[in-house]
């Protein structure tokens, strides 16, 4: 058995002088920096938030720690900022000004700045209702002197608390002022970069942006905040309560550019996947090729997790998770065992994304007809029904996998397939939306070549010794 086999794929290295170099998007990762570095410079002077854009799961928080160490290595003063490993405070401002400690402080200009930051952050704001409230129900004509007096006096105390606090935004701001520019750079801003702001509780996520707005928006620095505009947006209906609210409208209160990472080549993904998960070791062994079993079963891997990944706009998180089962079950199997790959990735695949499905193929809960109109529903139609002429080999790969998973699935051979038992063909096989055309050959050929005909059960089986494990 194969040992040191990854469970997942590692954080990635990333050196000083060259960034990107560990990138799988290497190419277009630099190209998306330097677009960004550019605008970040533009704003230089005036300062500005800039959303970075991207689904959960989609490689923004490898791409950031990427660019930040390139804007370090043109000069840029750069700073990160968790906001989920923070969101369990009250009050975002303190924990984002421990940021700047990194930067370097001139004449006490840090302490000044962290002193400023703390009247604000600790100010306890007056409850003007306690002890209206107990007088307003069930006063007496006696006490309403009393209360208007209690009323004018606690409201004299909010007033003058107000102007305390207005005095400390001002000083605050003319610290930070202060502080940021004798670190920054004409053309070179402070960036400081606020990640995983989408998972954080809506409160405090909103607290963020607000503290944002009102207390750090002076020139010589940019916020980048690298996000799911989406899951925000439903972040900060949450807070308000309604999920009617605008949450774009509110958002773009906060938004000064907005940046959405274009989707990865999913094919460079997954044959950098194959890669670093050593599936080499199992599909290009020597003793596994001197079987023969599937002609190019290789590419048939790559182009079927390719297809899906695109087609279903799969993050690149939960292709990573699909790899990693894969490449353990794998750890399990003989150099000679049967494998068909491509059915062997559609398993394990819906194993990560749908194991309700999964298990409902594996205890053979739907007919024929059934399990076709259930995969046309979890897959993009363009993808099954040949109409999409870019990598429309890859699409033909996905629609022969389904062919052969129809025919292990229920096979009867003779190309035949028959409804529940019964002796009623329904081959050709009419299905909605996959291209019937492929779907019937390969039904054919597969159903006419007894090499293919063999029971989904080890499959199963050989995917299932994972039930105890736990991919994270």
């Amino acid at each position: 058995m194969e040992k040191n086999i990854k469970s997942h794929s590692d954080e990635i290295d990333i050196p000083k002088e060259d960034p990107f170099v560990n990138s799988a998007f290497k190419e277009e990762d630099e190209k998306y920096a330097e677009i960004l570095t550019n605008i970040v410079s533009v704003y230089s002077k005036s300062g500005c938030v800039l959303a970075l854009n991207g689904e959960w799961g989609s490689g923004k928080t490898t791409f950031v720690k990427m660019w930040k160490q390139q804007l370090e290595k043109g000069k840029f003063k750069t700073l990160y900022f968790n906001a989920w490993e923070s969101d369990y405070t009250t009050d975002p401002l303190i924990a984002m000004l421990s940021e700047f400690e990194s930067l370097s402080s001139k004449d006490g200009n840090y302490k000044k700045l962290i002193s400023a930051g703390g009247r604000i952050a600790l100010s306890v704001g007056v409850d003007i209702a306690k002890g209206i409230i107990k007088k307003a129900t069930g006063v007496d004509p006696n006490k309403i002197q009393a209360t208007i007096k209690e009323t004018s006096d606690i409201g004299t105390e909010y007033l003058k608390e107000y102007a305390e606090q207005k005095s400390s935004f001002k000083e605050f701001k003319e610290s930070l002022k202060e502080f940021v520019g004798s670190n920054a750079n004409d053309d070179k801003p402070i960036v400081f970069f606020v990640d995983e702001l989408d998972r954080c509780n809506p409160t405090y996520a909103v607290k963020v942006l607000e503290r944002i707005k009102h207390l750090f928006d002076i020139p010589q620095i940019v916020f980048v905040l690298a996000v799911n505009k989406k899951q925000l947006g439903y972040a900060i209906q949450g807070y308000f309560g309604s999920s009617k609210m605008n949450a774009d409208a509110y958002l773009r209160r906060f938004i000064d550019i907005e940046y959405t990472l274009p989707e990865p080549d999913m094919w460079k993904y997954c044959s950098h996947l194959y890669d670093i998960y050593g599936f080499k070791d199992f599909f290009e062994n020597s003793d596994r090729k001197n079987y023969n079993l599937e002609p190019q079963e290789i590419d048939t891997f790559l182009q079927i997790a390719s297809t899906i990944a695109n087609g279903n706009h799969v993050s690149l998180r939960t292709v990573d998770k699909v790899f990693a089962i894969s490449r353990l079950v794998l750890m399990e199997c003989s150099k000679g065992a049967y494998l068909f790959s491509g059915v062997f990735f559609l398993l394990c695949y819906w194993k990560i994304v749908d194991f309700e499905f999964y298990d409902n193929i594996k205890k053979h809960r739907y007919d024929i007809k059934e399990l076709l109109s259930e995969i046309e529903n979890r897959f993009s139609h363009n993808i099954l029904d040949g109409t999409s002429r870019e990598n429309n080999i890859y699409s033909n790969s996905l629609i022969w996998a389904i062919g052969l998973l129809i025919c292990q699935y229920d096979a009867t051979g003779n190309g035949q397939k028959y409804e529940n038992g019964s002796s009623v063909s329904i081959f050709p096989i009419d299905c909605k939306i996959i291209d019937k055309k492929n779907l019937n050959m390969a039904i054919n050929y597969y159903s006419k070549n007894h090499h293919y005909n063999k029971s989904l059960k080890n499959t199963f089986g050989r995917i299932d010794l994972l039930d105890n494990f736990s991919l994270n």
